[in-house]
């Protein structure tokens, strides 16, 4: 298909080859760790077959620490890609 080409078919550029039950699972893998971090609203997580990965700023080293400890610790966890800031002062 060429770009601008009239077609019936939809174009899915970057398109997930998860199924749905992944998704569900992948979904509820995130929710459980979300809900581990506790207030932490400044963290975003994300998760893909049992690969979590945090990210978003921080005020310490701590933290940090503390937040990929508390996700590590979540069943169905086998990896945590840290991502998250620490934020620095001037």
């Amino acid at each position: 298909m060429i770009l601008g080409e009239s077609s019936t078919e939809s174009l899915a550029i970057g398109s997930d080859s998860r199924g749905s039950a992944q998704v569900a699972a992948d979904d509820a893998l995130s929710d459980a760790v979300t809900s581990a971090l506790g207030n932490r609203s400044s963290l975003v997580v994300s998760a893909r077959t049992g690969v979590v990965t945090l990210s978003g700023t921080v005020s310490s080293f701590d933290e940090r620490d503390q937040a990929v400890a508390l996700a590590t610790a979540v069943s169905g966890v086998s990896i945590v890609h840290n991502q998250i800031r620490v934020k620095t002062t001037d």
